[in-house]
């Protein structure tokens, strides 16, 4: 059944989305290894913040759908068009330094050689 297929696709890059959440701040915080850095952030996710670690993703993920919906209606006006491309940039960009900073804050030993680093 094709429709089943593609309702598993849609879960399924849900959970890849959930997994690599904290990668890049792993790989930019912890460990210069991508595999290392990988199984580090695997770790802190599923950690004593597993809970707000799951708000922190549905936030970003349900704010970016609900701009992405509102960015699809909007094809007809070219102005609208254009703000609401811009909304959608600088949400990932937030998105991102949210990631980073969620992170820092609840992952990174705070005293350690990387706070000389960074």
């Amino acid at each position: 059944n094709s429709r089943c297929a593609c309702k598993s696709r849609r879960i399924s890059f849900l959970y890849t989305y959930f997994i690599i959440m904290f990668l890049p701040p792993a790989v930019f915080f912890k460990s210069k290894n991508p595999l290392k850095a990988f199984f580090l952030s695997i770790k802190d996710l599923f950690s004593r913040k597993f809970l707000s670690n799951i708000l922190l993703f549905l936030l970003i993920f349900g704010l970016y759908m609900l701009i992405s919906v509102i960015n699809a209606f909007s094809t007809n006006n070219v102005v609208l068009y254009f703000i609401f491309t811009l909304i959608n940039f600088y949400y990932l960009v937030f998105a991102g330094v949210s990631i980073f900073k969620y992170y820092y804050s609840n992952f990174v030993v705070i005293g350690s050689n990387i706070d000389t680093t960074v």
